[in-house]
């Protein structure tokens, strides 16, 4: 299995539609989920051939990958030190046949985009 893991920290960018982020409108996606950021629960069902166990999994892994970035910062020379309000905000986990976007926006909700990878 070939995974590629690549992580941002972006600003939130994105269509903000009643007060969440309407995934259903970008292009390509075959699967949606959106979820809790403080507990990982399911804020709105998954759609397209996105699971429970696909969002559970990217998820944990965001929780693993940021806390892992948000405590640690590379200096100049190669030495590691803390940094304050650095965490995590995107994550792309690119598989063989599908990739995951997963984001943590400032309403309070991770949003999942499950896509065929090109």
């Amino acid at each position: 299995n070939n995974i590629k893991m690549k992580m941002e920290s972006v600003s939130d960018s994105k269509q903000a539609v009643q007060g969440f982020v309407d995934l259903e409108t970008i292009p390509g996606q075959i699967g949606t989920a959106i979820l809790r950021s403080s507990d990982g629960a399911a804020f709105r069902p998954c759609t397209g051939q996105m699971t429970k166990n696909d969002s559970e999994i990217i998820y944990q892994m965001m929780l693993e990958a940021g806390t892992i970035l948000s405590s640690k910062n590379r200096n100049n020379d190669g030495s590691f030190s803390l940094k304050e309000n650095e965490g995590l905000r995107r994550l792309i986990i690119g598989f063989q046949s599908v990739r995951y976007a997963a984001s943590i926006a400032g309403d309070g909700l991770v949003y999942i985009v499950k896509s065929r990878s090109s």
